[in-house]
Parts: C-alpha cells; sequence; structure tokens
C-alpha cells in the first residue's frame, strides 16, 4: 500500500539486500501504462502493510500471469542481445 496521492495497492519485489541499490520494486497489475513500475528507496518507506484477504469485487487482479512471464522472457532476451552486441563492440 502506498500513500502517495491516495492508497495504492502495489505487488512488491523485495530488493533491499541488493548492496548497490537497495529498494522495493513497486509493480502494478495494471498493463494499461498509468501505474508505472518504480523503485522505493529504504528512506522512502514509512509503513508496509500485506493484503491478505479480498473485501470488494472492485480488488481484481485480472492479469495473466503467463502474459506477464512471456513479456518478462522476451524483455530478457532484447536485453542479452543488447549486452552481447555492447561485448562485440557494435
Amino acid at each position: 500500500m502506498l500513500r502517495l496521492k491516495g492508497l495504492r495497492s502495489k505487488r512488491v519485489l523485495n530488493r533491499l539486500k541488493d548492496k548497490e541499490d537497495p529498494a522495493l520494486v513497486m509493480l502494478s497489475d495494471n498493463k494499461n501504462g498509468q501505474h508505472p513500475t518504480y523503485r522505493l528507496k529504504p528512506k522512502q518507506i514509512k509503513e508496509i502493510w500485506e493484503a491478505t484477504r479480498l473485501i470488494s469485487a472492485d480488488f481484481s487482479f485480472d492479469t495473466n500471469l503467463y502474459e506477464i512471464l512471456g513479456d518478462l522472457q522476451a524483455e530478457q532476451a532484447r536485453m542479452k542481445e543488447q549486452l552481447e552486441d555492447l561485448k562485440k563492440g557494435k
């Protein structure tokens, strides 16, 4: 839950143990770009809540996990190709 302009619910990747750049990666389930992914540094974190129950029918997760996984795999492959190109000096 984030309080920037009201409360927001996000999925969180915990990267606080990253020695170079510790942060929480805040992920949105909506894919329209209205709420993009971003990072929160430890000093920006005031509270962390965990949602464990669904109270409202409006609190849905319509995200297709296979689509997300496919997007991640495609992005990883693209980045791997870019890294290989950099190594070759292109």
